[in-house]
């Protein structure tokens, strides 16, 4: 876990990632004039693709390391988010009203804007992880949800960064 305060932070990233910086300094600008949104995914799909990590912890040189045990899932990845979910007898993880028959270990996330709308259905499937959102759908087994990156590296060769 990192803890910083945000001017820290955001010196830091000008220093060790300026490209960033330039890019978040605009989006910035943007939402103080209400031109957040347009500006955003104009200038993010731009950004240089590092982990704060990468491009700012392992470069920095004013940092403690303090031993702790905080209870702490990082949940950067659908297994996780499957991991700490409620589940019902079957292991899965899904939202209100879905149905499940004959499916286990499925973890499913309903990210629209109108979920009351529709149902999902599962049949005969076992660990998978389903998202749906106002404008895609992914399907894809717990054990590669982590190969999502291949969704988004095709949408950029087609040039469809506006789903991202």
């Amino acid at each position: 876990m990192f803890f910083f305060e945000g001017q820290a932070m955001l010196h830091a990233i000008e220093t060790y990632l300026p490209d960033l910086h330039r890019g978040l300094m605009e989006i910035e600008e943007a939402a103080r004039a209400g031109e957040e949104a347009k500006r955003l995914a104009e200038v993010f799909p731009t950004l240089p693709s590092i982990s704060i990590d990468n491009g700012v912890m392992e470069k920095a040189l004013d940092l403690a390391v303090v031993k702790g045990d905080f209870g702490w899932n990082d949940v950067g990845s659908w297994e996780s988010a499957w991991e700490l979910a409620r589940k019902d007898a079957n292991q899965n993880s899904l939202p209100a009203g879905s149905i499940a028959v004959d499916a286990r270990g499925n973890f499913v996330c309903d990210r629209t804007t109108e979920p009351a709308k529709r149902v999902i259905a599962l049949v005969g499937v076992e660990d998978l992880v389903v998202t749906v959102t106002d404008d895609a759908i992914l399907v894809i087994p717990r054990n590669k949800a982590q190969d999502v990156r291949a969704v988004v590296d095709e949408l950029k060769k087609r040039g469809d960064t506006g789903r991202l």
